[in-house]
């Protein structure tokens, strides 16, 4: 099992400002429609609004103080308007999908992740899949895991064992393939 960032068809420089989920009178009708026990009604599409809770919005400003102060010195990263961009706060209109994505010494970029579950026995392609880029490889392990299962046994074949970065490591993921029965070959990240 592996990833890699596939490029979105979008570009930074189209970046906008996501705007807040909803507008302050709505938000005051909506809580005199709750507070006489009527459900409000929802929005349909939450592209270009920000949905992020207050607590990970109160860490990407702590985290672009930190940079104004201190700048990064990865490729890319010397502009400053490139450090304040953020998936909380930011969105490419013309590729709502896409996500700015960032890898050690390298730009940010708009990209989306791609999984890709390979019999290495065999090289046949078991499974593959696009998500979001701004996840990390270990949060679609066990999505990956079970679509591979569930086409092996249609075909009446099991699936005994995974190879994997450390980038797939995680305790949560080590429990679930040993509930499993999948002899897990991922090296432990870090410590």
């Amino acid at each position: 099992m592996d990833s890699a960032p596939i490029k979105a068809n979008a570009s930074m420089e189209s970046l906008e400002l996501k705007r807040p989920f909803q507008s302050i009178e709505r938000h005051f009708e909506n809580v005199d429609t709750e507070n006489e026990n009527q459900v409000p009604t929802a929005t349909t599409s939450t592209a270009g609004l920000i949905t992020a809770p207050l607590h990970h919005l109160k860490r990407v400003k702590h985290i672009h103080d930190k940079l104004r102060k201190n700048p990064v010195g990865a490729s890319g990263a010397s502009l400053e308007k490139a450090q304040l961009f953020s998936n909380k706060t930011h969105y490419n209109p013309h590729d709502p999908d896409a996500r700015i994505s960032v890898k050690p010494g390298k730009a940010r970029k708009l990209n989306h992740h791609c999984s890709m579950a390979v019999d290495s026995g065999q090289g046949v392609i078991s499974h593959i899949q696009a998500d979001f880029a701004d996840g990390r490889d270990s949060q679609y392990l066990p999505t990956m895991t079970l679509q591979v299962q569930n086409r092996l046994k249609a075909n009446e074949l099991r699936m005994t064992e995974l190879l994997a970065d450390a980038g797939y490591s995680n305790g949560f993921n080590y429990q679930f393939l040993d509930l499993r029965n999948i002899t897990p070959w991922i090296p432990v990240f870090g410590k």
